[in-house]
């Protein structure tokens, strides 16, 4: 994925991936679609508390899923009709990414809607996933002692 990129034109994100610096700088540099790394400008005011508490994991080096804030005045757009650019969002992730996505706003008590999961799952993308988990399972099983 990362190609032939030098060490310098790597930049570490949440979830202890490294992606080239510009397809970083591509969502860093718009303050309404912002990828959350431990310096990003992210808070309550501007992106809510789900996305603020997300950056908080991300400097602990949690394993955090790539993540990237919407702030409220995109959010705002998007109810008028008005999508932010979703390639330059998508170029953040890795090829056919699987998403979720999740409401983050300023007050704690608000509620919200639910979240949207698992965008891109189908059928292939399931059966995948059911070998991977069952190539796993396999393995573990083949680790345990027997009780004799």
């Amino acid at each position: 994925m990362i190609g032939d990129k030098t060490k310098d034109s790597l930049a570490r994100t949440g979830g202890g991936r490294i992606l080239p610096v510009e397809v970083d700088s591509a969502v860093q540099n718009n303050p309404d679609t912002t990828l959350v790394t431990p310096d990003a400008p992210i808070k309550n005011y501007t992106h809510g508390g789900r996305a603020k508490c997300l950056q908080r994991l991300v400097r602990l080096d949690m394993p955090v899923p790539r993540t990237v804030a919407l702030s409220f005045d995109a959010v705002h757009r998007i109810a008028q009709g008005h999508l932010p650019d979703l390639t330059r969002i998508l170029a953040a992730f890795d090829d056919n990414p699987l998403l979720c996505v999740r409401p983050s706003s300023e007050d704690p008590d608000w509620g919200g809607p639910g979240a949207v999961l698992n965008i891109g799952m189908n059928a292939t993308r399931h059966a995948a996933l059911c070998g991977i988990f069952s190539l796993l399972y396999t393995n573990h099983q083949a680790n345990i002692p027997s009780e004799q």
